[in-house]
This record gives C-alpha cells, structure tokens and sequence, in this order.
C-alpha cells in the first residue's frame, strides 16, 4: 500500500508542478490519499466528500486531475495492494483473501488480480514462495 500512496503522491506533485494552469492546493489532495489508504475497505466517493466537505463530482474531479487515475481505481489498487501482501504472507486460502478485501466473486477477483499484476493469485503466491527458498539457499 505504501508503493501505491507513494506512486500517486509522485505523480501529484509532478502533475502539479508542471501544470501550466494555477497550482492546487497539494494539502487537500494528501489528506484525501491519507484517508483513502486507511478507509478503503469502506468509504465511497460519496461518504469521503462528505468527510471533506466538497461535492462528490468535484472530488472526483480533483483526484482524477491531480494523480491521473479515478478514485474507483485508487480503490481497487488499495485492495489489491492488500490482496499481495496476503498472499505473501499469509496461509489464508484464495477465496479468504477474496472476502477479506471486499470481494465475494472469486471470479472477480481473479480478473481484477490478473489484470493489475500479470498473475493469477495462486501464481502469484507461487512465486513468492519460489522467491523465499531462493533466499535462503
């Protein structure tokens, strides 16, 4: 989850420091990545403008302009990003991981993985196993 906050505070700050039009506030955009990597599992777009007082369209608008991807996305990348670090460290079964993160269609599940890391997430839970008993050879 750190290389995801870490990716879009980048691209943020290059975004914003390249923008020819008047820079945004960089403060409000943080405190909304902050509270998207904590609340997940169960904000939506709705309540987290609520949180900060700022209409729905608006927000969206801001998160989209500032780190170039929706907040939907923002989302599913907090989950994912989750879903790995299980996978790598845990015992929990697939379909544990599935529900853990939010999501009761395995199926779904699978897609969304495969799509974001190129693997399956037996494949990738393999690997990083693989990638252990490499180190301690």
């Amino acid at each position: 989850m750190v290389l995801i906050f870490s990716e879009l505070l980048r691209v943020f700050q290059y975004d914003s420091s390249h923008s020819n039009s008047k820079s945004l506030n960089n403060a409000p955009v943080i405190e909304i990545l902050n509270y998207l990597e904590k609340n997940y599992m169960t904000c939506t777009l709705i309540s987290t403008a609520k949180h900060f007082n700022f209409h729905p369209n608006y927000l969206s608008n801001l998160i989209k302009k500032t780190t170039n991807r929706s907040f939907s996305e923002i989302i599913l990348l907090q989950k994912l990003t989750r879903a790995s670090i299980l996978l790598e460290n845990t015992d929990v079964p697939i379909y544990g991981i599935a529900n853990e993160i939010g999501y009761n269609n395995l199926n779904f599940f699978y897609k969304k993985f495969k799509e974001y890391f190129g693997v399956t997430p037996k494949e990738f839970r393999d690997n990083s196993i693989s990638k252990s008993i490499q180190k301690f050879k």
